[in-house]
């Protein structure tokens, strides 16, 4: 099946997709309108889901070949959740208070309604759903651990990790991705071990993509591209 969107100004441009998700062309349209939605409310978070997005293709093309293009949309909308979130919370300076941080979880449940209700593949509901659980369970929302985490999940939690590291947020800054991997490796236990082994080898191994998103502008990579 092949699939193709022509969105002027759009973070999805084509799609050709071999994936077992079935996927449309409106579902595309749908997709690259939401992240549209997610820019306009807060330009970091979309630069942020950008990046994991990107990451989790990367991932996906060495742990779920079949459907990496899909990863890509999916981390699009991974956030999506947020555009529910009060500013003082979403674009907040400070580092959140406790009943902040309880509160900025229900990002995850605002998503997946958003996106179920769409009836979007369910690879995009799952990434949006998991990437915040953690290997050793002391994730949310569901607490899964190990391999009752979704693969996707895996994947997404390592993705997001390091996007969210490099990027930074407004309360701690940006770090370089050395320290970026320096911090996951201590954390190790939060991961899949296999996938956070063949991550950190990746990036190290390939500086192209270290500061690949390190710019004042916001841009859209074409999924023809990839």
């Amino acid at each position: 099946m092949e699939v193709s969107a022509e969105v002027e100004g759009s973070a999805v441009v084509e799609y050709q997709t071999i994936s077992k998700h079935q996927l449309s062309a409106k579902d595309v349209v749908v997709i690259d309108t939401l992240f549209e939605a997610l820019r306009l409310r807060d330009p970091a978070t979309a630069e942020h889901s950008l990046a994991m997005a990107y990451y989790s293709y990367l991932i996906a093309c060495e742990f779920d070949r079949e459907n990496s293009k899909l990863y890509y949309l999916s981390g699009l909308v991974h956030d999506i959740g947020k555009l529910a979130m009060k500013d003082d919370v979403l674009k907040g300076s400070k580092v959140l208070a406790p009943e902040e941080k309880e509160y900025l979880k229900q990002h995850v449940i605002e998503g997946v309604y958003i996106l179920e209700r769409l009836k979007l593949p369910e690879l995009v509901v799952q990434v949006a759903k998991s990437h915040h659980e953690r290997y050793d369970g002391s994730g949310y929302c569901e607490g899964l651990a190990g391999e009752d985490i979704p693969l996707c999940g895996r994947i997404a939690a390592v993705a997001d990790t390091y996007a969210t590291l490099i990027g930074g947020r407004p309360y701690t800054g940006a770090v370089s991705s050395s320290e970026a991997l320096e911090v996951m490796r201590r954390e190790s236990y939060l991961f899949d071990p296999d996938v956070l082994e063949w991550f950190i080898d990746f990036v190290e191994g390939e500086s192209k993509y270290l500061s690949y998103f390190k710019t004042d502008e916001l841009k859209r990579l074409p999924l023809a591209a990839l």
